[in-house]
């Protein structure tokens, strides 16, 4: 097997528990696909903290510096929340975390961001699933306006879609928008090379399949 330990795990883990299903399902995009990836399923401490450091293995062997996390709501706030306890865990290294709400809060201390302040830092976005990149566009500039600067973004699963209307993969298309790397734990690549060297070629054919239909 050609993956690192920490994607293995992830994988294996997320087959087993039916994070990672095969059949037939309808995305937020509309299209048809033969997998789907429930980022909602990693509901337990055991679940959470194999996909944190998988999000902090990533991020370490990137290379890239940042300053504060940022998670994208909703899902992206037990990430980010994961993620920076996981660097404090393994590397005993303090990680500030912000995350987004949907909504401005009007009262108390107002705004739209909780947790650690965004001005003049470096932000690195944590978010699960890249399919158009929707979720990217929204936060992105929240971001800017609140005088951060986004240092890349770091996602669990590139679905290597293509973006709309146009032939390149959505995530080119969201990283030259904004002109910064996309990193991801796993990739459409990673889950056709386990299902292939677990001689699970049905599913294999069905997302080729997929694949060249797009």
């Amino acid at each position: 097997m050609n993956l690192p330990e920490y994607k293995h795990t992830l994988l294996t883990f997320c087959i087993k528990n039916n994070i990672l299903r095969f059949g037939n399902f309808t995305l937020k995009s509309g299209r048809q696909s033969p997998y789907f990836f429930n980022s909602g399923l990693f509901n337990t401490g055991e679940a959470l903290n194999i996909l944190a450091n998988a999000y902090r293995c990533v991020l370490m062997e990137s290379g890239i510096s940042f300053d504060v996390l940022m998670g994208a709501a909703y899902k992206g706030i037990p990430l980010v929340c994961a993620t920076a306890m996981a660097f404090s865990n393994h590397d005993q290294q303090v990680m500030p975390f912000c995350f987004n709400r949907k909504e401005v809060k009007k009262h108390g201390e107002g705004g739209q961001l909780v947790g650690s302040p965004l001005e003049n830092n470096q932000v690195m976005l944590i978010d699960d699933v890249m399919t158009s990149g929707k979720a990217i566009e929204e936060v992105a500039p929240l971001i800017q306006s609140s005088g951060g600067k986004l240092a890349g973004i770091c996602i669990a699963l590139d679905r290597q879609e293509k973006g709309k209307d146009t032939d390149k993969k959505a995530v080119e298309v969201v990283s030259q928008h904004w002109g910064v790397p996309i990193l991801s734990i796993l990739t459409l690549e990673n889950i056709l090379l386990y299902l292939e060297t677990d001689n699970q070629m049905d599913y294999v054919n069905q997302i080729k399949q997929y694949q060249n239909s797009q």
